[in-house]
Order: structure tokens, then C-alpha cells, then sequence
């Protein structure tokens, strides 16, 4: 699951119920997300009919997508209207978007006069010609009473209007997250047949274009060939190939696939796999609730995504005192300084992450030092307590200004 709606979801557990009823409004009617708030008895809506115009780095509308974004833009019109109508039905007090993309929502909220709280969650792209870009930010800027950025990183990215935008970094619960676990339980859980005395190198995040996975899966390939005392756990969506159910679409897919005309990440990535000598030492794991658990288990947390944003896994590994490795973008470097807390290593290099692995498997006192490292950064810096403070107080200012 991705780490927006896990973060919005701490941060509602973190709320006073005597002062405030959260109501979640989902952009769709079903997923990992809407299960979860569901098991946690919080209200939720849901809308897919309301429209959103993505364009953040790690996902965004190209230029072969002229008819798509095309669509989204005629789309936003009929979408405030659907927005209205929702917020009449709620009649809430304040209004917080939770990530950068629901602008006819903004819209809607700023129609009604309802304060709102813009929550940006990844670096807004720029695009071919910044059009779009220039449209996003000023968007927020006009409709937000307060704007949100969760790294300094994300904040630059609403240009101009970045002196607006107040850095609140995505949390943790230490007393979720708790580094004192013990490790040969979670090893026993999460590991199962293997000795608890193998190394674990985890990478946090399944099997997503922007996320590294098949940069994981070769690593893992190279060092499986000359050691045996490692495994390897992905967590998150498996590598497994959906097709529509219309025969020939399905096989046209294949086709395209086979001969690497369609990239195809799940494919990818169990190719590499089938041609790994001992899969045993692979293990994935599909959506996951036992995070701290598998932290528990973990030598090595891996972050090898080869586009820039913010990392949850990361903040957690510090969190559990778990060094890492991550990919070197201006958002890890707030996240990971080289050689303190974890090690960076150059965007889609498999070779300077296998690299990165061994070194850290053979000195283990400086993996134990830099992991220590991180928990100091995680405690001072992505504390639950402390951050939401800071997002509550401007729940209250904006809805003092309101009396």
C-alpha cells in the first residue's frame, strides 16, 4: 500500500474525538486503502466518479496520453459540481486533500468557503513545458488556505509559491515501530523455513515501475550466485500478470510483451526470478499489516526506485534502527545522509547496489552504527507525536479564523 493513505491514516489516529469526527472520502470504490479504513471503523465516501489530474513525478500524463488529458481537463468542470454536492451532503468543518492531484475538489472546497488543508505528497513534474505544472501550483496556491509539503523536496516543487508551503514530514508510531522487537521472533515469522542466522535485505514497496523492483531482483540474482547465507523479501503487490479478459487483447499483450514492445514490470521481474538457481532465497510476501515485524527480521533495507520521492520505508527502517540503502535523488538526501544513516547508491545501477549489500553484510558494526544513526533521526525528526501536533495546529487556526 502506498505510503499517502497509511499516513493519513496515522494521522487520524492521532486525533482527538472530542473535537473532531474524521470523514474519508476515497476516489474510488474499492482497494488495499478502502479495506483497511474499513477494518479501522472510520466513515468513509466514496466518489469515482469525481476526476483527478495526476502529473507528479512518479506518475504522469505524456504526450501519447493527448486524448487522456485531454478528458481529465473537460472532466474538471463536471467534477467540481460532483464535489459540491458531496461536501453538502458531509457539511464538514475543514476540508484536507491528501495528495496533490483532486483539483476540482480544491475548486469545490473554495466555491463553499470551507477552509482547506492541501497535502503534497509527492514532487509536482514539470513536464515538457511546464504548462501543467504552472496550472497545479497555482491551483493549490489559489484554493488552499494552508499548504502542506512533506519534504523540503516537494515543497520546491510548488515554485514560486514554495515560501506558502510548511515542511511536516511523514511520521511514525515508535510505539508501533518498536526497535526493541524481538528479532529471532520476527524471523521466525516472517522467514519461516530459513535459519534465523541468514541475512535479510528487504525492499519495502512490490512490484511498481517507479519503485525498483526488478533493480532489487537482479542485486538479489548476482549475490545469490556467490553466497548462501542471504534471503531476499519484497513486500507489496507480487509479480503477477492481469489481462483483460478479451482473448485477443490478452494475447496481442503477450505478444507485444514477449518481444519487450510493452514493458511489462510483473513480467520482467518474474523472468529475472525463473532464472535464479536457488528461489528459496526469494520471498514474496504480497500486501503486508506486519511491517514492523518484517523491519524486525531485516539486515538491510533497500530503497531502489529510480524516481525521485519520499520514502516511507526508509523513515521506518530508521524508526527500527535498520540501516539502508537508497537510491541517490535529491528527496532520499533529505531522508539518508551517505554513509551516516545508510548508503546511496546511483539510480538503476544493480552493480553498485550489489555492491552496497555485500560491503554492509561484511562490516555489520558500521550497518549496526548507521541503523543506530537512523533511529536518532527518525525519533527527532519523523515522530508521530510531534508531527501532528503541527498538522492539528493548523486545523485550529484556520478554524478559529472561521468564528
Amino acid at each position: 500500500m502506498g505510503g499517502a493513505p497509511l499516513s493519513l491514516l496515522y494521522t487520524i489516529e492521532k486525533l482527538d474525538r472530542a473535537l473532531y469526527h474524521p470523514v474519508v472520502l476515497f476516489l474510488a470504490n474499492q482497494g488495499d486503502a478502502i479495506d483497511l479504513y474499513r477494518r479501522k471503523n472510520i466513515e468513509i465516501y466514496t466518489a469515482p466518479q469525481i476526476g483527478f489530474f495526476p502529473h507528479g513525478d512518479n506518475g504522469w500524463l505524456k504526450v501519447k496520453n493527448i486524448p487522456e488529458i485531454i478528458r481529465r481537463i473537460f472532466d474538471i468542470k463536471q467534477s467540481v459540481s460532483l464535489s459540491i454536492e458531496i461536501l453538502k451532503e458531509i457539511k464538514p468543518d475543514i476540508v484536507h486533500i491528501n495528495t496533490s492531484f483532486p483539483h476540482a475538489f480544491g475548486i469545490a472546497s473554495k466555491k463553499m468557503g470551507i477552509p482547506l488543508v492541501w497535502h503534497i505528497r509527492e514532487p509536482i513534474a514539470k513536464g515538457y513545458f511546464g504548462i501543467r505544472r504552472h496550472f497545479i501550483q497555482k491551483n493549490i496556491n489559489k484554493c488552499a488556505d494552508a499548504i502542506i509539503a512533506i519534504s523540503q523536496n516537494d515543497a520546491n516543487s510548488m515554485g514560486k509559491f514554495c515560501e506558502r508551503v510548511q515542511v511536516v514530514y511523514n511520521y511514525v508510531d515508535f510505539s508501533y515501530f518498536d526497535k526493541n522487537i524481538n528479532p529471532e521472533q520476527c524471523r521466525k515469522e516472517v522467514i519461516g523455513k530459513h535459519s534465523v542466522k541468514d541475512n535479510v535485505v528487504t525492499m519495502l514497496g512490490g512490484v511498481v515501475h517507479s519503485k525498483g523492483a526488478d533493480i532489487f531482483l537482479k542485486a538479489a540474482a548476482e549475490i545469490i550466485k556467490t553466497r548462501n547465507d542471504v534471503i531476499f523479501i519484497l513486500a507489496g503487490s507480487k509479480p503477477e500478470l492481469l489481462y483483460s479478459s478479451t482473448k485477443w487483447k490478452k494475447e496481442l499483450r503477450l505478444f507485444l510483451e514477449k518481444w519487450r514492445i510493452l514493458d511489462n514490470m510483473s513480467l520482467k521481474c518474474l523472468r529475472i526470478v525463473n532464472k535464479i538457481h536457488d528461489k528459496n532465497r526469494i520471498l514474496f510476501c504480497g500486501m503486508v499489516d506486519n511491517v514492523p515485524q518484517i523491519l524486525g527480521a531485516t539486515n538491510i533495507l533497500v530503497w531502489p526506485a529510480t524516481m525521485s520521492h519520499f520514502s516511507r520505508p526508509v523513515i521506518e527502517a530508521g524508526a527500527m534502527s535498520k540501516v539502508v540503502i537508497a537510491s541517490d535523488f535529491s528527496s532520499s538526501r533529505e531522508l539518508v545522509t551517505h554513509k551516516f544513516n545508510g548508503l546511496l547508491i546511483k539510480s538503476g545501477r544493480v552493480d553498485a547496489l550489489v555492491d552496497a549489500i555485500n560491503h554492509l553484510l561484511n562490516n555489520p558494526e558500521e550497518a549496526e552504527r548507521m541503523g543506530e544513526n537512523g533511529y536518532k533521526i527518525a525519533l527527532e525528526r519523523y515522530n508521530a507525536i510531534t508531527n501532528t501536533k503541527v498538522i492539528f495546529s493548523i486545523y485550529e487556526n484556520l478554524l478559529n479564523a472561521q468564528k
